[in-house]
């Protein structure tokens, strides 16, 4: 297994969304955090977070074919 190196990848943009995307253990994980710097406008927020919330729907209902493979995804919130 090829480990992935453990280091943050921070995103912004204009509207204020940051994203700060990690790979963990085996790299096999993306963890994903959406969160604000202070600037955020809650209409754009409330626009990712339905975006969000039915790509999340399908992802966990379908899973992800890559290759041939299946991969079922489990969805945490902590």
């Amino acid at each position: 297994v090829n480990q992935l190196d453990d280091d943050d990848e921070y995103q912004s943009n204009p509207d204020g969304i940051m994203v700060d995307e990690q790979e963990i253990s085996n790299g096999d994980t993306i963890n994903l955090k959406l969160g604000e710097d202070g600037k955020e406008k809650y209409e754009t927020l409330a626009k990712v977070r339905n975006l969000f919330k039915y790509q999340l729907q399908d992802l966990q209902k379908n899973g992800i074919s890559v290759n041939g493979v299946h991969w079922p995804i489990e969805l945490y919130f902590f």
